[in-house]
């Protein structure tokens, strides 16, 4: 089974100091990771590499099978990954469906589309959602 997301031997340095080195990960479609580790272990230089918001030394990112490592990131984006910030805003009142729609007009918007994410039934079965997708966000743990 192809992984839903997979990083091989990623490496990143800046300057003589290592930030990457050699790491591997492969994702499951159907697991949920979390990702632990005290200040400067590289928790974010992973994260910006994976999602193409910064360059990395050596290694490949796939998604879905598909090699996503070294293009920009709104390419990457429409493979279906994008990099979000620890400042997660959920309208709790408007339903699971209707926060994702949202979350995804900034990108629409910049690509000059004026449907807003037309993928969210996918999106919301991949997520395993499908049977939230009515249910108020804020009903919903993180």
């Amino acid at each position: 089974m192809t992984a839903l997301l997979e990083a091989r031997g990623l490496m990143k340095r800046f300057g003589g100091v290592w930030a990457l080195r050699d790491v591997d990960l492969r994702q499951e479609a159907t697991e949920t990771l979390g990702m632990i580790g005290p200040n400067g272990s590289g928790k974010t230089t992973f994260i910006n590499a994976v999602t193409g918001h910064l360059a990395l030394d050596a290694g490949d990112v796939l998604l879905d099978g598909e090699r996503v490592s070294g293009r920009p990131t709104h390419r990457i984006a429409r493979a279906g990954m994008v990099r979000t910030y620890q400042a997660v805003r959920v309208y709790g009142r408007f339903p699971v469906d209707e926060n994702l729609r949202i979350a995804s007009l900034p990108h629409y918007e910049r690509v000059g589309r004026r449907q807003p994410l037309e993928g969210v039934e996918e999106l919301l079965a991949r997520l395993g959602l499908a049977d939230k997708r009515q249910a108020p966000a804020g009903s919903l743990t993180l």
